[in-house]
């Protein structure tokens, strides 16, 4: 197929304001979601389906007519600083967070301009949703971290490099050991002994699959920073007055972050709302 024939067969399936979204843009995220499956983790997709990628350009769409009102130019020294935080908050150096990324095949120009777009998304966040948020109390956080089923967990964690057969492996191990609870089901992968944590202190993807965690159990997939992992809990407890005051600020910042995270929601719902957004998807 030429370029002329390419061009005629492209066509706009939905206008944001007057930012126009294309039949090819939606096929092009597809496809890279189809040969990296990570991709949907970066770019903050739940679901996959077609249907879902519509919506999330639709939604970036709107992001971007917000970012035309905003001051958000992004240097590439923004980039780079960004990409030295989120090594850091992995424990991992830039240099090793770029070498797991291309040993998972993932571009790293492609990369470099997600990060951009998360920094650019960032500046709509905070000229939008940020200075509305109210200051969380330390009684509030004490009435959540109290209300937990379990504030702290014993936690091991164990990984493999994230591929078709070592996610069957992990999955595997997580059968086999909640059956047998048999350490051996986990001979071969490799361990991280957390020791006793609380669940805020975790990132929101292990949060999720041990909200109802209970002692000598092995939960997953997770897959994260190209590892997939299980999460054994050997013991949960609650947490003491001493043990909140330990991990208060961790607390808040989680809080703060669900927080601004709904927030962010209701006002993208409430942008498409108000924006022209005409679809065309027939």
């Amino acid at each position: 197929m030429n370029s002329l024939e390419a061009r005629v067969l492209d066509r706009v399936i939905a206008v944001v304001d007057d930012k126009a979204l294309l039949l090819s843009d939606l096929d092009s995220l597809e496809a890279k979601i189809k040969k990296q499956p990570e991709l949907k983790n970066i770019f903050g997709i739940k679901d996959a389906d077609r249907d879902s990628l519509f919506q999330h350009l639709i939604n970036e769409k709107v992001i971007s007519v917000s970012l035309d009102k905003v001051d958000s130019a992004v240097s590439t020294e923004d980039v780079e600083t960004q990409i030295e935080r989120i090594a850091k908050s992995n424990n991992a150096s830039k240099e090793q967070l770029i070498e797991s990324l291309r040993g998972d095949g993932l571009n790293i120009d492609l990369y470099k301009k997600i990060v951009k777009k998360q920094i650019e998304r960032k500046k709509v966040f905070d000229q939008y949703v940020r200075k509305t948020a109210a200051p969380i109390s330390d009684s509030e956080l004490k009435q959540k971290f109290s209300s937990s089923a379990s504030s702290e967990l014993q936690l091991e964690l164990y990984s493999l490099k994230s591929s078709a057969s070592n996610k069957n492996k992990v999955q595997k191990a997580i059968e086999t050991f909640n059956t047998s609870k048999e350490s051996s089901a986990l001979a071969g992968l490799n361990k991280t002994d957390l020791g006793w944590v609380a669940p805020k202190q975790l990132d929101k993807d292990f949060q999720e699959k041990l909200q109802s965690a209970n002692a000598n159990t092995a939960y997953g997939l997770i897959e994260k920073n190209g590892q997939v992992f299980l999460a054994l809990v050997r013991g949960s407890r609650k947490g003491s007055d001493d043990q909140f005051e330990a991990n208060k600020e961790n607390i808040r910042q989680q809080v703060l972050a669900e927080d601004y995270e709904l927030r962010f929601k209701h006002w993208l719902k409430k942008q498409r709302n108000e924006l022209e957004v005409i679809i065309n998807k027939s």
